[in-house]
């Protein structure tokens, strides 16, 4: 039995020896690899970097272009900039609900009636796009950050409970919905510009487009929690120079 143990040992022994050999012998070969997969992988990330959107606390100045109304309980939050579209700003009012302005521009004069298209539909985020990915009040929220097109017509659908359509005019376009989804498109069935949905259920939100001085306003307010209420036609009470 000691003689059996013995070779037991020396052949155990022999395969640890062939094991850390081959280790050490390979060892730069796997450091190597692993190095070229973080230098991937930081690559990818730095590659990335551009697309996404960058924090800061001032305002643009075409903003101070709208008439803000009852500034006393509205509060500028902040200002996300992109490389590839106009910065989006973020408003709070009266703590209770959340503000987002976009600035989209255009090739060409668009009214409303028959430029903007809307379907009460649900929609699904594309995959294979590349989207800043945001919060706004109880909605997540995805702008398509490798696009910066001057649209001539916009394709624009919405779904929820009691979605519907307030005012609508060459110069003003305005819904009220208890959110699920919404997105806004260039062309039919075309890459997302804007992708919104409902953190839990359906989270009451406003939609104000308003053209001014050959550009489009987009104005998104929403609840910041999903079961707050909202008073009819608040959105278009602070911002709508029309009102």
């Amino acid at each position: 039995m000691k003689v059996k143990h013995k070779k037991l040992f020396i052949i155990f022994s022999i395969i640890l020896i062939i094991s850390i050999i081959v280790y050490i012998a390979h060892l730069p070969v796997v450091t190597n690899y692993l190095d070229g997969v973080a230098r991937i992988e930081n690559a990818e990330i730095h590659a990335y970097d551009k697309f996404m959107a960058k924090q800061s606390h001032s305002l643009p100045q075409y903003f101070s272009n709208l008439n803000l109304k009852d500034k006393a309980l509205l509060k500028f939050d902040e200002t996300l900039l992109f490389n590839y579209r106009k910065p989006l700003s973020k408003f709070l009012y009266n703590n209770e609900y959340s503000i987002a302005v976009f600035r989209i521009d255009t090739n060409s004069k668009i009214f409303f009636k028959k430029d903007l298209k809307e379907e009460y539909i649900a929609s699904n985020r594309f995959n294979g796009v590349i989207y800043t990915r945001d919060k706004l009040g109880a909605l997540k929220c995805y702008y398509n950050a490798t696009i910066n097109l001057k649209p001539s017509t916009l394709f624009f659908k919405i779904f929820g409970d009691g979605t519907h359509l307030i005012v609508k005019n060459d110069t003003i376009a305005y819904y009220y919905s208890k959110l699920e989804t919404l997105s806004l498109q260039y062309k039919y069935n075309g890459l997302q510009d804007i992708y919104m949905s409902s953190d839990e259920t359906n989270t009451p939100t406003e939609i104000l487009f308003e053209k001014k001085n050959d550009c489009i306003y987009l104005f998104i307010m929403t609840a910041r929690k999903h079961n707050e209420t909202m008073s009819p036609k608040l959105l278009y009470s602070l911002f709508a120079s029309s009102n």
